[in-house]
């Protein structure tokens, strides 16, 4: 049986516009991570933040990425948030 290869988002290269329209690689692993850790009370979460702060990297699967989306919202600056749903819409484009 054939394995899939797990995804991951690293959240230290992230592409965002800029207001002239120019792309720039943002890191807003630390803001996440931090954001995460300093606000959740489930221990979860709590992991998945000293990941995200360690590393950088998240795998891609149906819980992190409801968690992430879940605290851009209130972690990241509006024009950050549209880089990293852009990424986790390639990310999770189901195969057909």
């Amino acid at each position: 049986m054939e394995q899939k290869e797990m995804k991951t988002i690293d959240l230290r290269t992230i592409k965002v516009k800029t207001i002239d329209d120019k792309e720039e690689v943002v890191d807003v692993s630390k803001g996440i991570g931090n954001g995460i850790y300093k606000t959740t009370s489930d221990i979860g979460e709590l992991i998945l933040a000293q990941e995200i702060y360690k590393t950088g990297i998240m795998e891609i699967n149906d819980t992190n990425v409801e968690i992430l989306r879940k605290y851009i919202k209130t972690i990241l600056l509006a024009f950050a948030q549209i880089g990293v749903e852009n990424e986790l819409s390639k990310l999770t484009k189901k195969d057909d």
